[in-house]
C-alpha cells in the first residue's frame, strides 16, 4: 500500500502503465495482522513498527487511528491517480478467474480463462477465505469501500 503515495511519480516515468491496486477490507487486514504479529491488544499493535511509521505526518498516538488515516491517505492518492484499476482482495479470493478477467479487461490485455483456471490448481484453493462475512456489519464494506467510510 505504501506505493500508493508514489503512483503519480511512477506514471510520470512510465506514462502508458496501468496499475492494479488491491484494496482489502481494513477489518480483514487487522484480523490478519493480529494472527501474523500475534497482536492481542491496541498496546501490542503500537509495538509493531509499521504502526508507528511517521512519513505521512500522522500525529495520532492511537495505532488504530494511525492505520485508518494511513489507509485513507493511500486510497485518496490512488483514487486521484489516472490508470489505476481497483481490485477488492475479497473479490479475488472468492473468484480468482473472474477477478483476473475484469483486471485484464480494464487493462486491455488478453485473457485466457482456461489457462488461469489451470494455473489456479489445488494449491491456491488453500488460500484463506474472505473474513468479511464473519465480521459484524461487513455488508457496509461489501457494497463498496470509499475514503468516506474509512475515515
Amino acid at each position: 500500500p505504501g506505493f500508493a503515495m508514489i503512483l503519480k511519480q511512477f506514471l510520470e516515468n512510465f506514462p502508458n502503465t496501468k496499475i492494479a491496486y488491491i484494496v482489502r477490507d481494513p477489518r480483514d487486514f487487522v484480523n490478519s495482522a493480529i494472527k501474523t504479529w500475534k497482536v492481542s491488544s491496541v498496546a501490542d499493535l503500537a509495538k509493531v513498527s509499521w504502526s508507528r511509521e511517521n512519513w505521512l505526518a500522522i500525529d495520532d498516538v492511537d495505532p488504530v487511528a494511525r492505520l485508518a488515516k494511513r489507509w485513507r491517505a493511500y486510497l485518496r492518492n490512488a483514487e486521484s491517480t489516472p490508470n489505476v484499476v481497483f481490485v477488492r482482495y475479497e473479490d479475488f479470493c472468492c473468484d480468482k478467474p473472474g477477478t483476473i478477467e475484469k483486471i485484464a479487461a480494464a487493462m486491455e490485455i488478453p485473457f485466457d480463462r482456461e489457462r488461469v483456471i489451470l494455473l489456479q490448481g489445488p494449491a491456491t484453493s488453500r488460500m484463506s477465505p474472505d473474513c468479511s462475512g464473519k465480521i459484524p456489519n461487513a455488508s457496509r464494506y461489501l457494497s463498496g469501500l470509499t475514503t468516506e467510510w474509512i475515515g
